[in-house]
């Protein structure tokens, strides 16, 4: 932007061949490969929509633990566990995005990484990822703790399963659309 601005053609020839590219391809169908590409963005958008979410609830608490009375302890423990159930509960979320996405992309042949790879967020929403898989709760402890906090038994939590779905509806749908 900078070299453009000032109208230096040399440089912006230089960036724009020394330029990394991402190819992708797919065989005899556009429509798929646009559908791939909007779905990836999108996968993106919402992953790192979510972190963002993840981490407010977690300044969130942080800032009214620090604002209750010292002599309050309980109510600060239960702040802070209250967030971290929270969070816990959101990173189930993320990682169940994550395994629906590569459980889709693997039924198209298509790497999810690959997909991902130059996208703005890509390595981060990597390493968060697996970072998640590690200390997010598991989907029946999602069940339990959407069960108690909406006071239905039977309350209905997010699968992989469902996410699945949803994202080969999106590609399915886009495909057709752009095919």
């Amino acid at each position: 932007m900078a070299a453009e601005a000032r109208n230096d053609e040399r440089e912006i020839d230089a960036l724009l061949t020394t330029a990394p590219r991402v190819y992708r391809s797919f065989p005899h169908t556009y429509g798929l490969s646009e559908a791939w590409d909007v779905m990836a963005l999108c996968y993106m958008v919402d992953q790192l929509s979510l972190l963002a979410d993840i981490q407010s609830a977690e300044a969130l608490a942080e800032t009214e633990s620090d604002t209750e009375s010292k002599d309050a302890t309980d109510s600060g423990a239960r702040t802070d566990e209250r967030a971290g159930t929270v969070s816990h509960a959101l990173l189930y979320v993320l990682t169940a995005r994550a395994q629906a996405w590569r459980q889709v992309c693997g039924g198209y042949g298509v790497d999810p990484g690959h997909i991902l790879k130059g996208l703005p967020g890509a390595d981060s929403l990597a390493l968060w990822e697996r970072i998640a898989s590690e200390i997010a709760m598991t989907e029946e402890e999602a069940v339990e703790y959407i069960a108690t906090i909406a006071d239905k038994p039977e309350a209905e939590v997010v699968t992989v399963e469902s996410l699945a779905a949803s994202l080969r509806e999106g590609v399915d749908r886009l495909a057709a659309k752009y095919g």
